[in-house]
């Protein structure tokens, strides 16, 4: 984990500070998203008792949040059908 972490912040300092221009505003503030979207999901991933229903609930703002276009995706978990 700490070395995907360590990866995440190599990225988005390299991104942040390159040259004017190099990146379109709308590639900074996507790159900003996602960087803040992965930090997020591996922190909680450190959760050893997260709860699906937090899981659920940070998966839900934050593509609320980041993707509000994209198309729900299928629920995450299943119940078993009566045979």
């Amino acid at each position: 984990m700490l070395r995907n972490l360590k990866d995440l912040f190599d990225t988005l300092a390299a991104s942040l500070t390159a040259p004017a221009g190099a990146q379109l505003p709308a590639e900074q503030e996507h790159t900003l998203q996602l960087s803040t979207a992965v930090l997020l999901v591996e922190v909680m991933r450190a959760e050893p008792d997260l709860k699906d229903s937090e899981r659920d609930a940070v998966i839900t703002a934050l593509r609320r949040k980041c993707w509000p276009t994209t198309p729900p995706a299928p629920p995450t978990t299943t119940s078993a059908s009566p045979a």
